[in-house]
């Protein structure tokens, strides 16, 4: 899969507006349901928030990059910055589908939002040291042509 766009933009969290406007745009063009663009976007603008959050401390003036890839099978995004790494087994924590009420927490939601939104949900270390965090989804085959 090649590349459909790549962004790079500080990780100030007034940013995250137009990169959700842009991801939005991206998978209405791309036919997938309003469900499905909602859950993703929200959970691309948590991986986002997350990046500020914990791999920058909240630092506004370092930078994040989004690439999007759209194949056949597959919708993928890659999101990288250059802040610190998190824990190995980060993604290894519970994967819960039912939250109560009495279990939240204000923190400790985005894995469960990322599982939700998205099929698979990969991290590494990329060769220059970026963390690279990879979501994706299986595309649903469209049956015929909308007109």
């Amino acid at each position: 899969m090649r590349d459909d766009f790549t962004i790079t933009f500080r990780s100030h969290p007034k940013l995250l507006k137009p990169v959700r406007a842009l991801v939005r745009n991206y998978l209405e063009a791309a036919h997938f349901s309003q469900e499905k663009i909602d859950d993703m976007v929200l959970g691309l603008d948590e991986a986002c928030t997350n990046c500020i959050r914990h791999a920058y401390h909240g630092m506004r003036s370092e930078f994040i990059q989004l690439s999007a890839r759209l194949g056949t099978v597959w919708l993928e995004f890659e999101l990288q910055d250059c802040g610190t790494c998190p824990p190995k087994d980060f993604l290894n924590r519970e994967k819960s589908k039912n939250i109560e009420p009495a279990s939240i927490k204000p923190h400790g939601l985005g894995l469960i939002i990322l599982r939700r939104a998205f099929d698979e949900v990969s991290f590494h270390v990329n060769e220059d040291g970026k963390n690279c965090l990879i979501l994706r989804t299986r595309r649903k085959k469209r049956l015929g042509k909308v007109k």
